[in-house]
């Protein structure tokens, strides 16, 4: 007995060991409806996508997060039961979807529809037939998703590893059975009957009054435009105190190379740049708009393989499903922008004096030197193709050599692949102190489709992308409502505090790299880039606001009923004089005086 003891004395710390969880480059956890993490209340979620506890519970907790989207984050986990054969493949086929979509909300869909459905993975199904009904639901869910993504995930080391370590961390805090939950990191038992009375009666003392928010310091001065020859309102915003941890697990994984995507809680560098898509497809008819993109796409997919060439051989190759691969779908078809997904691949760089060193011949690599290339998985013909280039643990020369490299290959390709300021991905309107970004309002829709036209079609502008607005700069910053007088369950929390609906806004590029104009529902927003102001860019402004005031002084024309109660001729003359006068403008570069954003 006692030998027994003692032995059991020595094998516990190799049974702590073997259960640990790897330090994670970011905390565990899939959040809901993007939860905030300063929410007072958080829920982890451990849940097995076949386990009929986890069903029942799983619309009560997602309704409370629901109700109560400011208060309340819930974070799910991965836990799928061993006894439960098909659960595993079920949340490698989660991390598989979570990766390919990089959208949070995707888990949340996936576990309702497989939950809804687990008769279809019942201890009797083949193993063909799991993963046929696999991809059948994903279809049914995601059907931008193709089939050879989720075969690829499912043979995926990565996906695999991912679904472990969040099993593991589950151990490390006593999870042995599902639902497990956990509510601001104290478990609660609730007798595997999760209700949504119950959850509810365990939070509501919670719900905390609405707290100050912290302190900001604003900076207001006056900012002299050379663009409108007059002294325009701006503003710079100081926030304290700022509580902003440090990613130092993330840094360390990241200079080991062991996770090579890089996140905002570090620093790193980076430089950003975008091919732009052929010019005047808008004008053109359709036989010479498909050759156009024919030649494109030929010219583009070459550009793609040169990067693919360089990027790493993925440590598990053997398996037959390299991960570290660059898949772009070039969805030449498509006439409607929208938000593309990003992916991430890994360049390995060496020097006669730092070459590639393999730790374990043939297949295992140690990098010393290398890159990381965040790149838009999808390409669509009406907007541009990003391309940044990030780098922790490499020498600056070798990042030269890589970018000037790219340049010239995708100048043989004739391609424009051009570098861009770093202000342009700011959603915020405060991108430089010395930048004040010129605001002109519009209401119509028909007004908005005016311009964008005109941007897209004569002003040499393409479509940069689309991108949210953060909801602190909603009102101040991109003229929202400064009062909601109805808001939606959905936005109000319990303490009061609301949020509103979320908003985007469209930014266009111009192709010289000169300046950015943002269409939002209330106006157009012209930022112009860190470059010198020139003649160029001033006349390029007066055109756009050539475009406005014409469309301004059309809105009133229609206001005042003035097509209908003057001839035409009179009509004819007063928009004669208004463009005689805009051209008069345009070559003094007096431009009319806007309004500040």
């Amino acid at each position: 007995m006692v030998k027994s003891t003692t032995l059991l004395a020595a094998l516990a710390p190799l049974a702590l060991v073997a259960a640990e969880a790897p330090i994670p480059a970011h905390p565990f956890g899939i959040p809901y409806n993007d939860g905030s993490p300063d929410a007072p209340i958080q829920i982890d979620f451990f849940l097995d996508l076949l386990c009929p506890d986890s069903a029942h519970a799983f619309p009560n907790v997602v309704k409370l997060a629901d109700k109560y989207p400011i208060d309340v984050r819930v974070l799910f986990h991965h836990f799928p039961l061993p006894y439960h054969r098909n659960a595993y493949i079920l949340h490698q086929a989660a991390t598989t979807i979570l990766n390919a979509t990089n959208d949070d909300a995707s888990f949340a869909k996936w576990a309702d529809t497989v939950l809804k459905n687990r008769k279809l993975f019942s201890h009797n199904a083949t193993v063909e037939g799991v993963s046929a009904n696999i991809k059948k639901l994903a279809a049914t869910a995601f059907p931008d998703l193709k089939g050879s993504v989720i075969d690829a995930g499912l043979a995926n080391r990565q996906r695999n590893l991912e679904v472990r370590w969040d099993f593991k961390y589950g151990g490390t805090r006593g999870v042995y059975g599902t639902p497990a939950i956990f509510i601001n990191g104290i478990f609660v038992d609730f007798n595997d009957n999760v209700t949504y009375d119950r959850l509810y009666d365990k939070v509501q003392p919670l719900f905390l009054a609405p707290q100050p928010a912290p302190p900001r310091v604003e900076y207001n001065y006056s900012l002299w435009s050379p663009l409108t020859s007059h002294f325009l309102p701006a503003k710079q915003e100081f926030r304290y105190p700022n509580t902003d941890e440090y990613g130092w697990n993330a840094l360390d994984s990241s200079m080991s190379a062991h996770d090579f995507v890089m996140t905002h809680s570090i620093k790193y560098k980076r430089g950003l740049y975008c091919v732009l898509p052929p010019p005047m497809l808008s004008t053109v008819d359709d036989a010479e708009r498909q050759k156009t993109l024919d030649e494109f796409t030929d010219r583009f997919s070459r550009f793609l393989d040169y990067i693919r060439a360089k990027a790493r051989k993925d440590d598990a190759a053997p398996l037959g499903v390299p991960n570290n691969v660059m898949d772009v779908s070039l969805l030449m078809g498509e006439k409607t922008p929208r938000r593309v997904l990003q992916g991430d691949i890994k360049i390995p760089l060496s020097a006669p004096d730092a070459p590639l060193q393999y730790v374990r011949p043939p297949m295992s690599v140690k990098l010393q030197q290398w890159l990381n290339i965040h790149y838009d998985v999808e390409f669509l013909p009406v907007q541009v193709y990003h391309i940044e280039v990030q780098w922790l643990v490499c020498r600056s020369a070798l990042v030269d050599d890589f970018i000037l490299g790219l340049q010239r290959r995708a100048k043989q390709f004739n391609l424009d692949i051009i570098p861009m300021p770093e202000n342009c991905g700011a959603s915020t309107m405060d991108v430089h102190p010395l930048i004040c970004p010129v605001f002109f309002p519009l209401r119509s829709a028909a007004d908005f489709a005016v311009v964008e036209h005109k941007l897209t079609a004569e002003l040499q502008f393409c479509l940069e992308g689309i991108h949210r607005i953060p909801y602190e700069s909603m009102t101040y910053q991109y003229n929202g409502p400064k009062e909601t007088k109805a808001i939606s369950p959905a936005h109000r929390s319990a303490s009061g505090k609301t949020r509103p609906p979320q908003r985007t806004y469209r930014q266009f590029i111009h192709r010289s790299m000169s300046c950015f104009v943002r269409l939002t529902d209330a106006g157009v927003i012209w930022i112009s880039s860190r470059r010198m102001h020139s003649t160029a860019m001033q006349t390029l402004f007066c055109q756009l606001q050539h475009v406005i005031q014409t469309i301004s002084v059309t809105d009133e024309m229609k206001k005042l009923d003035f097509f209908q109660t003057t001839t035409s001729t009179t009509a004819s003359v007063f928009m004669a004089d208004q463009q005689k006068q805009i051209g008069t403008m345009l070559e003094e570069h007096d431009c009319l005086s806007p309004t500040a954003a």
